[in-house]
């Protein structure tokens, strides 16, 4: 089953990793803990802006957020919490030794996060394993492991999991009369066959050679394995079947099952609504109330309490989705109506490509190719014309991604903020004659939130603000491109709310200006750029482009 992942903890628009680490403090600061202040901020924050959040609190109080958090929570609202402050792949490999070490293996749990990851997760989870514990996982898991199920975990575990892509149809019909061959037509079972194919193959090639299968045999996979296997290999294999079929299905019954009978598995329970809900957890809602006719927020509710349950319901709960009826198939057959024959329907085109999220509109491109052996793109250029084609076209670009411009955004170092703020007043206001490339480095080099600290140390340090000093030490260009980077460490949107307004202000139109902010912010903070361009010029931002 090919699936659109829908997340639902989504990146926060407004994010201000200080004022939330500020939030948290205060929250802990003194008697008594604020448990909701901490859920509100966590469930509502996606991974990434969690690590800049901890960084952050560092920097600002000299404390580790972790440890605080470990102080004040307890319970199972503590492993939530913690849970979800850990990156996603050293989540899981915490997970994955717990359940190796101490009394006893937990192979359910081994079972469901190894059979279940792609190959490319798996990469990302075997790197943050050797990392975190100075061990191979596969040697791991290898020890607490025995027989072909040790062969299995152990094919994955080393990486042999094909990349996702394109699936050979010739070599799935031969994959499948090869596991044909290794159990229902003979005597006794070839284990290996299975356990190589099933480790090695990608998802989307295991689910043409069982459709094939069933052609070769009669049998559907399912059946066959249960006459061909037995306990964890069984459980193991059944696992990897239900996740190429389906993955939310699967994390779906899991769920379920979970929460089904005497007591909750509260580890299971925790460990896929952390692990998911920035993936997929969208998809595993609809699937669970299609499975069960209830919804997974009134399961949850109605095995959980207390803060506890406070924090997992506001899991599952979406922010911002993008189109929910999403259909690219539907989608590509529309805009190439839209395009045929004579004239070109723009009010379609618009309809489609601004109500639909950057990633579905990728996939819009792909299964347009695929129906009509035609580039959207290509198309596009030849039917559209002017700025309405470069809007369209900005549009079907894939765009930088948020989580990785924060990622790379350095740690604010408050002693190295007023290190640098004494820097740039030696090299200007405090000489005669200005040492220019003290200021380029420094302004190209910072990241903009560290940058935020050295004009304010900077203030107090020589009794002007940088853009005073800017303007007595620089001139042309240079003291443009500077005063740009001081205007945007300060306020990213106020900055474009300013280059707006100049784009459509006195003679004419700065079309290039307009596409290019609009196009480049709408999925970012265009909502911030509106509120700021109203605070600004007391009319919104729409009637300005409607003016024109």
């Amino acid at each position: 089953m090919m699936y659109y992942p829908e997340p639902t903890v989504r990146p926060y628009t407004a994010f201000d990793p200080n004022a939330d680490a500020a939030v948290l403090r205060a929250a802990m600061k003194g008697f008594g803990t604020d448990e909701e202040k901490i859920i509100n901020i966590v469930t509502a924050r996606a991974n990434f802006q969690r690590q800049a959040i901890n960084q952050a609190f560092s920097s600002q109080f000299g404390r580790d957020l972790i440890k605080d958090l470990k102080s004040e929570l307890s319970g199972k609202l503590e492993d939530v919490v913690l849970g979800l402050m850990m990156k996603p792949e050293q989540f899981l490999c915490k997970q994955l030794n717990k359940a190796m070490v101490g009394m006893g293996t937990d192979e359910d749990t081994l079972i469901e996060i190894l059979c279940s990851r792609t190959g490319e997760e798996m990469r990302v989870i075997t790197r943050a394993y050797d990392e975190m514990y100075n061990k191979s996982l596969a040697n791991h898991v290898g020890t607490e492991t025995s027989g072909d199920f040790r062969e299995l975990l152990t094919r994955i575990c080393s990486n042999e999991r094909a990349n996702s892509g394109h699936v050979n149809a010739q070599q799935a019909v031969a994959d499948a009369q090869r596991l044909y061959e290794a159990g229902e037509k003979r005597l006794g079972t070839d284990e290996s066959a299975f356990t190589k194919l099933f480790a090695q193959s990608s998802f989307e090639h295991l689910r043409a050679v069982f459709e094939e299968y069933k052609k070769i045999s009669g049998n559907t996979i399912e059946q066959a394995l249960k006459h061909e296997m037995s306990g964890d290999l069984k459980k193991a294999l059944d696992t990897i079947v239900e996740v190429a079929q389906s993955p939310p299905t699967y994390f779906a019954r899991r769920l379920f099952k979970s929460m089904d009978g005497m007591g909750t598995d509260d580890k299971t329970l925790i460990r896929i609504l952390v692990s998911r809900c920035e993936f997929d957890l969208g998809n595993i809602k609809r699937e669970y109330e299609k499975l069960y006719n209830k919804t997974l927020l009134s399961s949850v509710k109605n095995d959980t309490s207390g803060d506890y349950k406070k924090i997992l319901c506001a899991l599952p709960e979406p922010t911002v989705r993008p189109c929910t009826e999403f259909n690219p198939n539907a989608d590509a057959v529309i805009l190439r109506a839209a395009m045929k024959g004579f004239g070109t329907d723009e009010k379609r085109i618009i309809n489609i490509v601004t109500t639909r999220a950057n990633f579905q509109r990728q996939a819009i491109h792909q299964a347009y190719f695929s129906q009509f052996r035609r580039d959207l793109i290509r198309d596009f250029k030849s039917e559209l014309s002017g700025n309405f084609k470069n809007v369209v076209l900005g549009l079907m670009m894939e765009p930088e991604k948020f989580s990785c411009k924060q990622l790379n955004k350095a740690l604010v170092n408050a002693q190295q903020a007023v290190a640098d703020a004494h820097l740039l007043y030696e090299a200007g206001e405090n000489r005669l004659g200005t040492d220019e490339k003290v200021f380029t480095k420094l302004f190209a080099q910072s990241s903009f939130e560290h940058l935020r600290v050295v004009f304010e140390e900077y203030q107090k340090i020589s009794g002007n603000s940088i853009e005073k000093a800017l303007d007595r030490e620089m001139s042309w260009y240079l003291k443009k491109a500077l005063n740009t980077i001081v205007e945007v460490a300060r306020s990213p949107p106020t900055y474009f709310a300013r280059r707006l307004f100049k784009s459509m202000g006195g003679n004419g139109t700065h079309d290039k200006c307009l596409i290019r902010v609009l196009v480049s912010r709408c999925e970012f903070d265009l909502g911030n750029i509106k509120r700021e361009y109203e605070k600004l010029y007391k009319k919104t931002l729409l009637s300005s482009v409607k003016f024109l």
